[in-house]
């Protein structure tokens, strides 16, 4: 299945930003109880958990950490929300050379090289959308064991 970079919201969102972030090299996607989870292999085989990708909210995010449980991995995870949280996503407007600003009353303009896209509700989905299409490409690739996440 495969996601188009101008339509993604939510959690796929979130995991399209992260699965395109160069930073994010050698993570690998998995679903954890039914929270989506980025993790990092050791050379000895074992996983570390290091972020934790719940649905934008608050109580999705306590609830995604309630469901994952109370060990000291989840606590030092990362939550991972960058349609929640503009600390996330405002490197990704410093670093990426994306250009962003208002398009009439509702839309929100990215222009990234050649390319622009015009999103809304806000300027975090337009911003996140064009480093996707950026990084990522028009279409991105869903692996089969995320699709009751990211589709759902």
């Amino acid at each position: 299945m495969k996601l188009r970079a101008a339509d993604l919201d939510g959690v796929a969102l979130s995991w399209a930003v992260a699965q395109s972030d160069p930073r994010n090299e050698g993570l690998r996607f998995a679903v954890r109880s039914g929270v989506l989870c980025a993790v990092f292999t050791e050379s000895d085989q074992s996983e570390v958990l290091c972020l934790i990708l719940p649905r934008p909210g608050w109580l999705s995010e306590q609830r995604a950490r309630n469901t994952l449980g109370r060990s000291e991995a989840v606590k030092a995870a990362q939550t991972y929300c960058p349609l929640d949280r503009w600390e996330q996503a405002a490197h990704l407007l410093e670093t990426s050379r994306i250009e962003l600003g208002p398009d009439g009353d509702t839309l929100w303009r990215a222009k990234v090289g050649e390319r622009e896209l015009r999103a809304q509700p806000s300027a975090r989905h337009a911003l996140l959308r064009a480093f996707v299409l950026k990084h990522g490409g028009e279409e991105l690739e869903v692996p089969e064991e995320l699709a009751s996440v990211l589709c759902a």
